[in-house]
């Protein structure tokens, strides 16, 4: 296996001392250190995996001869230079806008609901125009308005066929009251013409006897 020439890593996965040298493996992408720096470098023998792996396996690359073709001082300039090119690739991002979801306004008590009538279809818009707008109202998770929508639109629910039942009841009393004030209108009528069918006829009689008068003969008239 070739050697590990130290130059030719990037200077940022080398850690360089006076009496110590580690790099990040070629092989396994794991640090190891460096034997005898001084004399003849070897990768220190190490596991292809992170430490506390199940069952680790040790790298090929142990032992693997490493070429020292450089100083401190020259790792420590190369490190400030890459240093240098990854703060300015940085600084030339564009920052992520993070946009965050205003609160969602209050929801207004059942109580307090205008403009329609309380129902359950009405309370379910009510509660998806809330969780749409509420960024506390994530998935299974409420806020204290939703929860209390939510309550209100299950309460509905379950009274939903009492309410249809008293629907109907109240339309059949209204269509009973209706036909008892015809009837009594009916007979109001009858009474009413009762009081006055007298007076009525009585006009009749005199109109008629208006109508076609009297005539006596003229004395003088010859026979």
């Amino acid at each position: 296996m070739p050697p590990v020439v130290l130059s030719g890593l990037d200077p940022l996965r080398i850690e360089f001392q006076a009496n110590h040298l580690s790099l990040v493996c070629p092989d396994c992408q794991t640090w190891t250190g460096v034997n005898d720096p001084a004399g003849r470098p070897q990768l220190v023998p190490h596991h292809n995996k992170q430490a506390g792996t199940v069952n680790p396996r040790r790298c090929e690359s142990s032992w693997r001869t490493v070429n020292v073709d450089m100083a401190i001082g020259d790792w420590s300039r190369a490190q400030e230079e890459r240093r240098q090119e990854a703060v300015a690739t940085t600084a030339t991002r564009r920052p992520t806008k993070v946009t965050k979801r205003s609160p969602g306004a209050p929801a207004p008590a059942v109580t307090q609901m205008q403009g329609e009538p309380i129902t359950a279809e009405s309370l379910y818009r009510r509660l998806l125009a809330h969780r749409a707008g509420c960024r506390s109202c994530i998935a299974r998770n409420w806020c204290t308005d939703g929860l209390r929508l939510a309550g209100a639109y299950a309460r509905l629910q379950q009274l939903a066929p009492q309410h249809q039942r008293n629907r109907e009841l109240l339309r059949e009393v209204q269509r009973e009251e209706t036909a008892r004030t015809r009837r009594s209108a009916g007979r109001d009528r009858v009474r009413q013409w009762e009081r006055v069918s007298p007076a009525v006829a009585g006009a009749d009689a005199a109109r008629r006897h208006s109508d076609h008068p009297v005539v006596t003969p003229h004395a003088d008239i010859p026979t």
